[in-house]
């Protein structure tokens, strides 16, 4: 599979937390999502190779939920929070997602913020998550300069 592991990971994700909190929309950012609240977007930024040729990274996961403001002082966006961060902690660790061939190694959930428009509210999950792409972590081909001994 030739997929950066950004979106293979937002993908995995994605369809997890669909799974677990089927009364958002999920979105991956990797495919420029439209759309009105309520809804969650995974978006995974930097990808670090944990060493060069490995196929192991840890990559930074931000995961937003976000509701229209409304008379209910947002009790509905407090509700589906606490779900999404329940669906997180419950997250099989290690996992293997044979569908986007990718292993998750683990994750941590480093931090929550708030942030709210005139508008929206919103709330911004940050992971950090260490991960594999499935072809260099099965036997299959690494890629790796020949070496002369």
């Amino acid at each position: 599979m030739s997929l950066p592991i950004h979106y293979r990971l937002e993908k995995s994700f994605q369809y997890e937390l669909q799974t677990r909190v089927p009364g958002l929309t999920w979105h991956v950012s990797q495919e420029r999502p439209e759309g009105s609240p309520p809804y969650g977007v995974i978006q995974c930024d930097e990808a670090r190779e944990k060493t060069p040729e490995s196929g192991v990274f840890y990559v930074q996961m931000a995961v937003l939920v976000t509701h229209l403001l409304d008379e209910e002082k947002g009790r509905p966006h407090l509700q589906r929070v606490q779900e999404v961060r329940q669906a997180i902690e419950a997250l099989p660790r290690p996992g293997v997602d044979e569908d986007n061939l990718i292993r998750i190694y683990g994750f941590v959930l480093m931090r929550s913020l708030d942030s709210n428009t005139e508008l929206e509210q919103g709330t911004l999950f940050e992971l950090n998550v260490g991960c594999g792409v499935w072809e260099k972590q099965e036997g299959g081909p690494m890629n790796t300069p020949d070496v002369e001994s």
